[in-house]
Order: C-alpha cells, then structure tokens, then sequence
C-alpha cells in the first residue's frame, strides 16, 4: 500500500510507538537484535515502518530490506509501509518544471503531478522484487488500486 505522511499530522497526534532496530547490515549484528525483533513482532503486531532515501532503492536499501526479511524468519506476515524519505513538494517540482513557490502552481496541475510522482515511485519499488516479495503479499499494480 502506498500512504503519504506530511506535517502537521492528526495521525502522528494519536500516540504512535515507535521502535528503532538498528543495525541489520552488521554482518556480526549481536542475535540480540533478531530476538528482540521477534518479541516485538510477537507482542505487539506491529506495522514495520521501512525507510529509504531514494526512490530507485539503493542496494544498501535492498540488502537492509533482505536483512529484516531474514530476521524475521518464517514469522508470520507483518505488514510493511516503504517510507521514500526523500520526497518533498519542491523537488517534487523541481523533477516536473512546476515552479517551486507552491502559491504559482494551480491545485489541480500539483496534484495530477503528485499522483504521476507517486505512481513513478511506486513503480520502482515494485521493480525491486525483493521489496515485493511472497512474505509481504502480492502488492497492487498501481498507487489507485491500494486501499488505504
């Protein structure tokens, strides 16, 4: 699924946890870090919030992404949102030669850009078939079939 956060948030608002689980490229990561993921996974049900700066997906991003894969095991399905961290409305127009002064650009033209720009986005992580993987479901073909 494909879900936009942007600031203010009435969600954020709401008491959301967030845990941090550093260091799953360390190929000597302490087994510390794998077991307390599975008692988070277990306890908790959690949604897991995967960041990534780049919307091509970096390999960095990729073999972080196998990591966590991999230390989750054969746990059953957690949820997934990708965070593309980098994405922000001026070089959202920058990328499309829309003027980056918000006030110059008609609504309707931003937001027929934005979709483009997500569905972009979108695509190149679905070209990631590690990303998309049997453990995460099958995902939508595009960001107008997700449902939430």
């Amino acid at each position: 699924c494909f879900v936009e956060v942007c600031l203010p948030s009435d969600i954020l608002s709401l008491g959301i946890d967030i845990y941090d689980t550093p260091g799953f490229l360390s190929d000597n990561r302490e087994q510390i870090l794998t077991d307390n993921l599975h008692e988070l996974v277990k306890r908790i049900k959690p949604t897991l919030l995967f960041l990534y700066d780049n919307a091509t997906i970096s390999d960095t991003d990729k073999s972080c992404f196998l990591a966590m894969k991999n230390a989750l095991g054969s746990m059953e399905r957690v949820s997934v949102f990708f965070l593309n961290t980098k994405a922000d409305c001026t070089s959202i127009a920058n990328d499309y030669l829309l003027d980056d002064d918000p006030e110059n650009v008609p609504l309707d033209l931003f937001e027929n850009t934005l979709h483009e720009k997500k569905q972009r986005c979108y695509e190149l992580l679905l070209r990631r078939r590690e990303m998309a993987s049997e453990v995460l479901g099958r995902l939508p073909d595009s960001v107008d079939e997700c449902t939430c």
